[in-house]
């Protein structure tokens, strides 16, 4: 046995250390701390009548943003079958995405292995491990939260199957097929990207006379094949998705704003996620690095603004250096590179890199940070090339110590992001920002308790608030409270409320230590976390 474990190489020890961390953070109180906004709520009840016989099997997923097109259906399929092994349980629907979240991990690191040394994709493996972006997106479940490991998937493949020594093709032909059949069904974006870097990279294939590019028919077909159900659909209604598609798209064509305009600001907004995902320094969602001035502006009228000042300018700095440099060096190393496996590695990220940042210029007034997990592994890959840059300019010895330098500042920095949200969750620190945004099912299975206890009687219930911040918490505790027939509704002007209708108040603590006072009229309290909800009387 010792034998045996001594032949197993270094790095799958250290592999499956960092695979370990990475569990770690993404399942730490993963059913208290689960994310639970409208979107969970709506799949989830999906499921659930799915499950009980209620519902159909779906043909179609979830709607793509802001239009009437549906995904396909293996979102909802997926979670369907794990529900049938796991239980259907809000948290047990979030396993898949959990899962692939961890397979990730690896996958980047054999994907990094194409270019890179053992120790540097070890290294841009660890950071990714301890994402807080990566993180994040990992520990709810959400038709996007899975595209990281079908893009590494379908990036991966292509390159195995067009390395002419390479044996097992059918393998890695129907990998590809599958990556790009579910991919496509997990966002509009990748409904787009996937299939023209197939068919740009495979042409390019064709005319370097790579004989990967004969397997496309079988790529083509298991793609198709994992899109039945849509096409189902489409036989059964007329084609009518595929008519909303089309609708979608002229709806979000004929948006304001020039050409030019947009291409600015999808240029700063992928300098600014990218710099995000690896050091989560400034706003966690939204780009906002084009707003400078006007930030600048409203920290210098704060206390500690000009250290919020410097924080910010620090941070654009390192942004634009990261990932222009970063991207400079990918032209660098791919005109320098004479091995041809290598080269077609940097060939192929530079394609789908290049698809999606013209895809998204269209979209460039609404795309925030969320929109980058098509791309989460790039900044990693960036800090790859820097890291092999580094190799180039020094010794043996400062290489290893700035590496582990980076890495260790780079991973400590996220940690404490990530310590400091989980505190945030629980409760115990302050935040900034509205926490209805990242309402946890915890919370929301609190709030559902708490109503249905002092609710006796009642047939509606109401929830007296902002409209805009009630909308992401109303259908959460409904999910909840349907067993008992409870109706949840939101408080409206001049509202006609029965006599055995109930209101309640719902606030998010943003500071924990501040005071939080009552409601006007409140009989009857309850907290939880950073939840304080409030039985109101009338």
């Amino acid at each position: 046995m010792r034998e045996y474990l001594q032949r197993i190489p270094r790095f799958v020890w250290v592999l499956g250390l960092i695979m370990l961390v990475g569990f770690s953070l993404r399942s730490y109180r993963h059913q208290e701390y689960l994310r639970f906004n409208p979107d969970q709520s709506r799949d989830a009840a999906l499921v659930r009548d799915a499950i009980a016989g209620k519902e159909s099997w779906p043909l179609l997923g979830p709607q793509a943003g802001g239009t009437d097109f549906r995904l396909g259906g293996f979102f909802y399929q997926i979670e369907i079958v794990n529900a049938k092994i796991f239980g259907n349980a809000p948290d047990r629907l979030a396993f898949p995405d959990l899962f692939f979240s961890i397979l990730s991990i690896a996958l980047l690191y054999f994907f990094l292995r194409e270019f890179f040394t053992v120790n540097v994709a070890l290294a841009s493996s660890a950071v990714f491990a301890v994402s807080f972006f990566a993180v994040k997106y990992a520990r709810f479940a959400w038709n996007p939260n899975s595209m990281p490991f079908y893009v590494l998937l379908f990036l991966y493949a292509i390159l195995q199957l067009a390395k002419e020594e390479k044996n097992r093709k059918w393998f890695w032909a129907a990998a590809i097929g599958i990556a790009a059949g579910i991919g496509v069904q997990l966002h509009s974006l990748l409904l787009f990207s996937l299939p023209i870097v197939f068919a740009m990279y495979f042409a390019y294939l064709f005319f370097k006379r790579n004989q990967a590019w004969k397997w496309a028919p079988l790529i083509i077909f298991v793609g198709l094949l994992l899109n039945t159900s849509q096409i189902v659909n489409e036989v059964q209604t007329g084609g009518k998705n595929t008519q909303a598609f089309f609708q979608g798209m002229q709806k979000k064509s004929s948006r304001s704003g020039s050409l030019a305009q947009k291409f600015v600001l999808d240029a700063t907004c992928h300098i600014q996620a990218n710099s995000f995902m690896l050091l989560p320094v400034g706003n966690d969602s939204q780009c906002d690095f084009i707003d400078v001035g006007a930030n600048i502006n409203k920290n210098s009228n704060k206390s500690g603004g000009r250290i919020a000042n410097a924080i910010l300018l620090a941070d654009i700095f390192f942004a634009v250096i990261f990932s222009v440099g970063g991207y400079v060096l990918l032209f660098r190393f791919w005109r320098k590179e004479q091995d041809e496996n290598k080269k077609r590695f940097l060939e192929l990220i530079a394609l789908y890199a290049g698809i999606l940042f013209m895809l998204l210029i269209p979209l460039a007034d609404e795309i925030s940070f969320r929109f980058f997990l098509v791309l989460e592994f790039m900044p990693f890959l960036l800090l790859g090339l820097w890291l092999k840059y580094i190799q180039e300019k020094y010794s043996q010895k400062i290489i290893i110590v700035l590496m582990v330098l980076a890495v260790t500042i780079i991973a400590a920095i996220n940690c404490y992001v990530l310590t400091h949200n989980f505190a945030y969750l629980a409760g115990n620190a302050k935040e900034g920002r509205n926490g209805f945004e990242e309402i946890t099912l915890g919370e929301v299975a609190y709030m559902a308790n708490f109503i249905e206890s002092h609710s006796a009687g009642a047939e509606k219930i109401y929830l007296q608030g902002s409209a805009s911040e009630l909308f992401k918490i109303t259908k959460s505790i409904q999910y909840f409270t349907d067993a008992t027939g409870l109706e949840v509704n939101n408080l409206k002007k001049n509202q006609a409320i029965g006599p055995s209708d109930k209101i309640f108040s719902i606030d998010v603590v943003k500071d924990p230590a501040g005071k939080n006072s009552a409601p006007d009229g409140a009989v009857a309290s309850g907290k939880f976390n950073r939840i304080r909800i409030y039985e109101v009387g009338r």
